[in-house]
């Protein structure tokens, strides 16, 4: 799971430690955290997230992604033609 710099500061995340992350064009080191519990729609939970703060480019319209620290608890459907990711309990 992947948050903004100021959400991870918002949320007062905790960095436990920095990680390398391994981008295009390099190798930097950027906090790791965890937070207690993440829910997405109504009843997909999972808890003991790991979650890593970076700077995402202006033009996404979102203040984070969803990875695999997250998306590993459940069985994941894309239908990318339709732009749907569903997530079954």
């Amino acid at each position: 799971m992947t948050v903004r710099p100021d959400v991870f500061e918002q949320l007062a995340i905790s960095s436990l430690r920095d990680v390398p992350l391994v981008t295009a064009s390099e190798q930097v080191a950027v906090p790791l955290g965890r937070v207690d519990k993440i829910t997405v729609g109504a009843d997909c939970s999972a808890e003991n997230i790991d979650v890593i703060s970076i700077s995402l480019p202006e033009t996404l319209p979102a203040e984070g992604l969803l990875g695999a620290s997250f998306l590993s608890h459940f069985p994941v459907f894309m239908n990318f033609e339709e732009g749907i990711l569903e997530l079954d309990r």
